[in-house]
């Protein structure tokens, strides 16, 4: 099929409409074939992304001091507006989570994370998505530095890095959504854990 609608280029026949047609047959048989993949609905197509998460080493301290784990989710969100609502008891509860979340919720990963360590989690981000979420499910979280906000779009270039603190989350890498996540979120600069809850 091919050959044919080449020799009926070159023979000087076609007209303009003849080589449109001829372009769409020679895709569709590429496409067919295997040779040309077409893109497809646009909220289908993903992208990589990588977020790393480094736990401090006063990572989630108790009163005395002590440095705990901490379970870390990653949202993959279609919006922002439900994580800039989130409420903390919400996070902690499976259908609070979900009832919080609604149809903007694509997909949660959970990771535990240890004092001193870090952590690369590679994530495949589908091309709904605008917003990644980073909350910390801390012992005694300050403000509301337990949840961070991320512009999906405008981070795959340089990745997502945030650091885990003793009662609050900092970014250093990752575009911010400023409504939710100011810059201030880049230091640890004003935090004040609250030592008295055990």
């Amino acid at each position: 099929m091919v050959v044919l609608i080449f020799a009926a280029l070159a023979s000087g026949c076609a007209t303009t409409s003849g080589v449109q047609l001829a372009g769409t047959a020679i895709g569709i048989v590429l496409e067919a074939t295997g040779v040309l993949k077409k893109d497809g609905d646009p909220a289908k197509r993903v992208r990589d992304l990588s977020v790393r998460i480094f736990g401090g080493e006063e990572l989630n301290t108790t009163s005395s001091g002590v440095p705990m784990s901490l379970v870390a989710k990653i949202y993959v969100l279609r919006s922002p507006e439900r994580l800039r609502t989130l409420t903390y008891p919400q996070m902690t509860s499976q259908e609070g989570e979900k009832e919080a979340f609604g149809e903007d919720l694509i997909m949660v990963r959970e990771v535990t994370i240890i004092p001193g360590k870090s952590y690369e989690l590679p994530f495949k981000i589908p091309g709904d998505a605008t917003t990644i979420g980073i909350v910390g499910m801390y012992r005694a979280p300050y403000s509301y530095r337990w949840k961070l906000a991320f512009d999906a779009g405008n981070s795959y270039s340089t990745g997502i890095v945030v650091g885990a603190h003793a009662c609050a989350l900092t970014a250093s890498k990752g575009a911010l959504r400023s409504d939710i996540s100011p810059d201030t979120v880049q230091s640890l600069v004003g935090v004040q854990c609250n030592t008295q809850k055990s």
